[in-house]
């Protein structure tokens, strides 16, 4: 199905109304797809909202399947990671290791290496050794097998 991913879980766009503003745009928020039969009510987007309050990670299931607004929380999530703000209060950055087309980032076996024992990494070729932080501002997320 086009709104889950591989595990099954729903990925969906929340959007409350803001009241009777007649502009159609909030300040954190965004009106909603055009499908939207309201033409009077602002709209906010309450995923952005919990990325921005560092209660959320920005998610893309893949690559080749960007969500809608996926700058602008990968945006979000930088502010909420620099200003230590939510689950961001005690982040501590680290290497980790990509793969030039993978989604996800893994972990070193030591600093500054591109050992791992990283199941999906076994074939792997052109491993990049990058910080967590940079890995996350590229959308990347942790690997399953590697931070279960």
């Amino acid at each position: 199905e086009k709104n889950k991913d591989h595990y099954k879980r729903i990925l969906a766009f929340i959007w409350v109304p803001l009241g009777d503003d007649s502009n159609n745009t909030t300040k954190r928020g965004k009106k909603p797809p055009k499908s939207s039969n309201s033409n009077s009510q602002s709209w906010l987007c309450i995923n952005e909202g919990l990325v921005a309050s560092g209660l959320a990670h920005s998610y893309s299931p893949s690559r080749s399947k960007k969500v809608h607004c996926h700058d602008k929380l990968l945006g979000l999530q930088k502010v909420a990671r620099v200003h230590k703000i939510g689950q961001w209060k005690s982040f501590k950055d680290y290497d980790a290791i990509v793969t030039p087309t993978g989604s996800a980032f893994h972990k070193c076996k030591k600093k500054r290496s591109t050992a791992s024992d990283c199941k999906h990494l076994a074939r792997s070729k052109n491993l990049t050794v990058i910080a967590v932080s940079e890995a996350y501002d590229k959308g990347l997320h942790p690997c399953r097998n590697c931070f279960g």
